[in-house]
This record gives structure tokens, sequence and C-alpha cells, in this order.
């Protein structure tokens, strides 16, 4: 389960983060991503643990206590955060959903905003058809006026040719 949350999870997230148009480049980016963290957290936490060595704040058996309470403080500051926000959010959901009167106002304004987004868009719509109609007009008119000046000439051309 360890490697699950400080291998894998990390690895799909940087895959999934990555800009590279190939599987492999997003999967090279992801892992250069990862070590690079993993890098400066591990010379974090070494720096740290070489200080307080040199202080004499822990002796030699208490480095695995301290790194036992360490991943404790972690995992217990993680919970917090991420259940921090599930366990306020997802009640205040439930809450106001309980409702169904207040259920029912709040989808129907939803609706009407919907609604007048529908319109002005139809709205948008119709105003391209228009131009575009009076366009096609306005070709058309051109192509007449010019076939027009065509048949003319043709027909000036045949009567002075004979």
């Amino acid at each position: 389960m360890s490697s699950l949350s400080r291998v894998v999870v990390p690895l799909i997230q940087g895959f999934e983060d990555a800009g590279d148009f190939t599987v492999a480049e997003r999967f090279k980016t992801s892992i250069h991503a990862n070590l690079v963290f993993y890098l400066i957290v591990g010379s974090i936490g070494f720096f740290g643990l070489v200080l307080l060595i040199m202080l004499n704040k822990i002796r030699r058996g208490g480095v695995l206590g301290s790194a036992m309470a360490c991943s404790n403080t972690f995992g217990l500051v993680t919970g917090v955060f991420l259940l921090g926000f599930g366990l306020s959010e997802i009640p205040k959901g439930l809450w106001r959903n309980a409702d169904w009167k207040t259920r029912q106002k709040v989808l129907s304004d939803k609706i009407a905003k919907m609604v007048m987004k529908l319109d002005d868009a139809h709205q948008e719509l119709s105003n391209a058809i228009v131009a575009s109609i009076f366009e096609l007009y306005l070709i058309c008119q051109n192509l007449h006026i010019m076939l027009e000046l065509f048949f003319n000439a043709s027909l000036l051309f045949c009567y002075y040719r004979v």
C-alpha cells in the first residue's frame, strides 16, 4: 500500500499532467518530475537528520523512533487535510439536497439560466443564417449581372459577326 501512494499514484498524476504527445514521453516526464520531487524531499530530510544528530538531539538508537514519529505525523496531517474538506463538504451537500423544495428551486433556477443561454444561442444562430442568406443574395445578384453582361456581349459579338 505504501508503494501505491508514494510511487504509482504520483506517477499516474504526473503522466496525466504531462503535455507530451507520446505515451513514452509522458512517462519520462512523469518519472523525471517525481525523481526531482523525491530528491528534494530526501535531501531536506537527510539534511534535517544530520542536523539533529550534530546537535545531539537524537542518538543512533533514536533515529528509528524519530522516523516513526515523522511517518505518523505525515499520515495524521495528510488525513486531516484530505478529510477536513470532505467531512464538511459531503454533509453540506446532503443537507442542501435533502429538502426537495429547495432542490427544486435550485434546479429551476439552473434550468432558467440554461434556457436563457439557449435562447441567446438561438438568436445568434438566426442572425448568422440571415447574414449568410443576405450574402448569398448579393452573390447571386452579382452573378446575375455578370451573366447578363456576358450574354449581351456574346449577342453583340454574334450580331456584328453576321
